[in-house]
């Protein structure tokens, strides 16, 4: 045995054992008892072993961050506990359809619309769309102006009063150079 510790003191420890290393491993080879405890931190495993609370707040973390983007991608909690179908009046708007939606009414002075229009021709030019309720008593609110994408398509997201009186919604086509002419109907509820 002494041959081969004579071996391991002449060629000394790897090249990939640091430095700082030398004297422990050459301790370890040779077998003389006074080995000394070595580890490098990157040895040791990776960092979720050793610490498991900071692998669970950091789970926790994105949990967080992944529930904060989801809110905000739908738009916020409001429940929509009102939907409104809207249909063409006019033969040439009787493919155009649209979905109103009103979030629920829960003390707040607003809530949440959101007006979905499909296959509605954009407005001519000089003209808009004016989305408006009504409760038949002659005391019509317009909520919004607009006007859909090449597509006939739009989604139009608002806040309105929470006590707004309806029993129609009705979405008609309004001239910018003379606001006075009576509005056309093109989309309302039944």
């Amino acid at each position: 045995m002494s041959s081969i510790e004579d071996v391991l003191r002449r060629v000394g420890p790897p090249a990939e054992v640091p430095e700082r290393f030398h004297a422990a491993s050459a301790e370890a080879a040779l077998g003389d008892g006074s080995v000394v405890a070595a580890t490098n931190r990157a040895l040791r495993g990776a960092w979720w072993r050793r610490r498991p609370a900071v692998a669970i707040a950091g789970a926790v973390a994105a949990c967080v961050v992944l529930a904060v983007a989801l809110v905000m991608a739908t738009g916020g909690s409001d429940r929509y506990h009102t939907t409104v179908a809207l249909s063409g009046v006019a033969p040439q708007f009787s493919n155009a359809s649209a979905t109103f939606e009103l979030g629920a009414e829960d003390g707040q002075a607003m809530r949440t619309a959101v007006l979905t229009v499909k296959n509605l021709p954009p407005a001519p030019a000089g003209s808009y769309y004016d989305m408006w309720m009504t409760s038949g008593a002659g005391d019509d609110v317009s909520l919004m102006a607009f006007d859909t994408n090449k597509n006939g398509s739009i989604t139009v997201r608002t806040s309105i009063p929470a006590d707004i009186p309806w029993k129609r919604c009705v979405v008609s086509l309004k001239s910018q150079a003379d606001p006075s002419a009576k509005p056309q109907a093109v989309l309302k509820s039944s």
